[in-house]
């Protein structure tokens, strides 16, 4: 009995030294757990607070680039939404409701403005998107606070500052991208709409019809009842917008003037907030193919285009604006590439002096390179074809065959005409041709002719008298490539060559 005593007592001790242990054990673990989870707080807690201050950076962010476009409200509430509405016009000039000047007055009251500015208001107009969320843009997601560093190693190389204001720029326009369906700059021609609507030129109109965007056309209530005036207002729209020989139709189609159902509007409420662009100092404007088509590059004097109905119908530029301009009745639409500051990607072009560089449109530079391709594979299989003697057999295994030109195959350099056929009087205008020459040396010539009775000796021999060194040269048109040689029929009129009346440029190749 007293082993059996013993036995009990040393297993109920053990029982108890395993309790123990296992007591210590659970101690241990539950510490360890309480450790995990304070860690896992704290780092809960610190990615909180470094999200929170990504945010408060990022919002801080957006206000500043905001502030420093200036941007500001129509109205009372954060954001103005207007109906579009069609006018007239081929800038950038919108028409506005009066609310919108006396408000616009009564700030500048408030503010107690003691200089006069003289620039024009310039406001975004946009389509917002309904399913945004800020931030949207990944570069704006990515971006972080500064850390917070002693005075002594905050000196940072300036270039790498202009590098962090340029990605920075670069993240508030990627937002504004997903903020917006589309939007745009312009200008205001007059504060005459109704209220809740804002009128829109074809030009800005169509820079908000974009995908995703429906369009509508507005109907004209005065005009619902007759519709004579339906019929006047179709027609013309249709009519050239810079045609000075009609009266009526220039009063018609003043800019601001109502233009119901001329053309497509977006139909979706359109947000209107007043900014202040940069003062712009360049821009680069590439002409479209139609623009090509009608002669851009044959145009005297660009500068005089430009000032003519760049200048005058316009007060902002913005990166892919398509810009409408006229010469002599005929449109040249260019396209805006680039513009200098390129901050927002948009400038202000009123009262400064604006560089404009002309940029090379990489679709008509691809179509010219194919033609020369044609034209010199077409030669070289011309030559090679000529090479071979039909009269006589020619072996592929035997030496090659060397054929010498004869004197009727060489290039016959053009001379200059002594007689040459005088240019028509300047009061003819049917059945001329201003022709400009350019020749690779840098000689350049401009003379008219009269497509009916010039031939092209006359051609040839006014362009033999440009500096030439006594060559052989061939005339050629850049778009479509056309080649004329000396050795064609002089006696050809230049009508019947299919030059036609307006304008043409030649370029002098050499042979």
């Amino acid at each position: 009995e007293f082993e059996a005593a013993a036995q009990r007592l040393a297993r109920d001790q053990s029982k108890l030294a395993n309790k123990r242990r296992d007591n210590r054990i659970l101690s241990q673990k539950a510490k360890r757990q309480a450790d995990i989870r304070k860690k896992q707080q704290e780092q809960l807690k610190k990615e909180r607070l470094r999200k929170q201050q990504q945010e408060e950076f990022i919002q801080s962010f957006m206000k500043s680039c905001e502030r420093a476009l200036g941007i500001q409200s129509l109205g009372q509430q954060d954001a103005v939404f207007l109906e579009a509405t069609s006018i007239y016009g081929n800038g950038d000039k919108i028409a506005l409701p009066p609310s919108v000047l006396q408000h616009l007055t009564q700030q500048q009251q408030q503010q107690q403005s003691t200089t006069t500015n003289a620039s024009p208001w310039t406001f975004r107009v946009g389509i917002l998107n309904k399913d945004y969320t800020f931030p949207a843009s990944s570069l704006l997601q990515t971006m972080t606070p500064p850390p917070d560093e002693d005075d002594d190693t905050m000196e940072i190389d300036s270039d790498e500052d202009d590098n962090d204001d340029t990605n920075n720029k670069a993240a508030y326009l990627d937002e504004l991208s997903h903020k917006y369906l589309s939007y745009t700059y312009a200008s205001v021609v007059e504060f005459t709409q109704e209220e809740g609507h804002i009128g829109l030129p074809e030009s800005i109109a169509a820079r908000l019809l974009v995908d995703g965007v429906s369009a509508t056309r507005t109907m004209d209530p005065a005009a619902s009842s007759t519709t004579k005036q339906e019929s006047d207002t179709t027609t013309n729209t249709d009519m050239d917008m810079h045609d000075n020989d009609n009266d009526d139709d220039d009063e018609e189609k003043t800019p601001g003037h109502l233009a119901w159902g001329a053309f497509d509007v977006p139909s979706l409420p359109i947000q209107v907030s007043l900014v202040k662009l940069p003062q712009g100092r360049k821009c680069t404007v590439i002409p479209t193919m139609e623009a090509i088509r009608n002669g851009f590059h044959t145009l005297d004097n660009v500068k005089l285009v430009l000032e003519q109905s760049l200048i005058r119908t316009r007060a902002t530029l913005s990166v892919g604006d398509v810009i409408a301009t006229w010469h002599r009745g005929t449109k040249f639409d260019l396209q805006v590439t680039s513009v200098t500051p390129s901050d927002y990607q948009a400038i202000r072009i009123i009262n400064t002096d604006l560089e404009v560089d002309i940029g090379v449109n990489e679709e008509f530079e691809q179509e010219v390179k194919r033609a020369q391709v044609k034209s010199v594979d077409k030669e070289a299989a011309t030559k090679k074809a000529s090479v071979f003697d039909t009269s006589k057999g020619h072996v592929l295994s035997g030496p090659s065959v060397s054929r010498t030109m004869t004197e009727s195959e060489k290039p016959v350099a053009p001379q200059p005409v002594d007689n040459l056929l005088p240019e028509p009087p300047l009061d003819q205008m049917e059945g001329v041709c201003t022709v400009q020459f350019r020749g690779g040396d840098g000689a350049s010539g401009r003379r008219r002719f009269d497509v009916n009775t010039a031939t092209l000796k006359d051609l040839f021999g006014y362009a033999a008298t440009l500096g030439n060194d006594g060559s052989a040269f061939q005339l050629v048109t850049r778009f479509p490539r056309r080649v004329f040689s000396a050795s064609e029929s002089s006696s050809q009129t230049l009508a019947d060559a299919g030059i036609a009346p307006g304008q043409e440029m030649f370029m002098l190749e050499k042979l």
